[in-house]
């Protein structure tokens, strides 16, 4: 979801449809900015619970702090970064990512590569911020998916980076799915949940307007 298209009008709308721990989780971000980034992603939420036929429930957050909403099954992740707002929904646990592809600096990049990444990372002449946000999206997902959050480390992780391989973690094989998905320009998507998971519908991205305040209107009580 394309956050910074929001209108003032846009924004408005869906504010008052928020509840008033979205309100409240917006209103302390330092820019107007953070906070559309911070609601879009709640907006997409919303939206993607509505068109898998799924009602809001109450927020709560688990033991690590990995958000649930109570007495819904589906599970969900989101991330926001640059103009865009994510949601993964899925009927088992899930992880999501998004980056804008940014300058790095080669001491962060050191701390959250593992010994195979950083080898590529330094033989490349060119699309290194490129391969580098590559990365951290899909270990991020990952974490995500756990619960750990970047707190779970990432130079522990080896993500794939040939076909037929598969996410390590310390050295042992992890078996989830995780996938890069197509992302606007500049920008990188992951995804992280069970291999042997059936998702629901992919509802990823929505145009501000209409379809999105329709969602929040014709789902339960916000």
């Amino acid at each position: 979801m394309d956050c910074l298209a929001m209108t003032e009008e846009m924004y408005g709308a869906y504010y008052r449809l928020a509840d008033g721990a979205r309100r409240a989780a917006a209103d302390a971000l330092p820019s107007a900015e953070q906070a559309r980034l911070s609601l879009g992603a709640w907006i997409a939420l919303r939206c993607a619970l509505y068109f898998n036929g799924l009602e809001y429930g109450k927020w709560r957050t688990a033991k690590g702090g990995k958000p649930f909403l109570e007495g819904v099954a589906a599970k969900f992740s989101l991330s926001h970064s640059g103009r865009y707002a994510l949601c993964a929904l899925s009927d088992c646990e899930v992880g999501c990512d998004i980056q804008r592809v940014r300058p790095v600096d080669d001491r962060v990049a050191d701390r959250v590569l593992c010994g195979r990444e950083k080898e590529v990372y330094a033989g490349l002449a060119s699309g290194r911020e490129d391969f580098f946000f590559r990365v951290w999206t899909m270990k991020e997902s990952y974490l995500k998916y756990t619960g750990k959050g970047l707190c779970g480390g990432m130079s522990a992780l080896c993500v794939p980076l040939g076909r037929g391989e598969s996410l390590c973690e310390a050295g042992v094989p992890v078996a989830v799915k995780l996938t890069r998905l197509p992302a606007p320009e500049g920008y990188e998507i992951a995804c992280c949940s069970l291999s042997e998971c059936s998702g629901m519908r992919d509802v990823t991205q929505f145009v501000c307007g209409g379809d999105a305040l329709g969602a929040l209107r014709g789902g339960s009580p916000v």
